[in-house]
């Protein structure tokens, strides 16, 4: 079990590290000249490497995150708040993320003009309206 853990802490400081060697490459390609931008050059493999694994990357480094919080947030005291709040946050920004098309009052409001939470999250993409 210990073997399996170590594996993890690994795995999660390499998706660190891949993630800061990506935005290293990032900021250095915007720094290029507009003459170099129009060049047709094959990138290092570095770079390459870096591009395939970010996704992957990515996704271990958020679930590790949620891990984390999920863990401090079972927790009392304003370290244990820091976390409910930063869960509240992640999963906005997952709705967020995954919302449909905005829509207009007119659109998503009740019958007899009534406006509730439902109706705000209908226009804002959220859900879809049933009533």
């Amino acid at each position: 079990m210990k073997f399996l853990k170590n594996i993890g802490i690994g795995l999660f400081f390499l998706a660190v590290l891949l993630v800061i060697i990506n935005s290293v490459v990032r900021d250095g390609a915007k720094r290029e000249t507009q003459a170099q931008a129009f060049e047709v050059e094959s990138k290092p493999i570095l770079t390459q490497a870096t591009e395939a694994a970010m996704p992957a990357a990515e996704a271990y480094v958020e679930y590790g995150q949620r891990k984390i919080f999920e863990a401090m947030a079972g927790g009392k005291g304003p370290l244990a708040d820091a976390a409910k709040q930063n869960l509240a946050n992640l999963e906005q920004k997952e709705r967020i993320d995954n919302r449909g098309p905005r829509q207009s009052m007119k659109d998503c409001i009740k019958p007899n003009g009534l406006i509730d939470q439902e109706v705000k999250d209908c226009m804002d993409g959220l859900i879809e309206k049933t009533w």
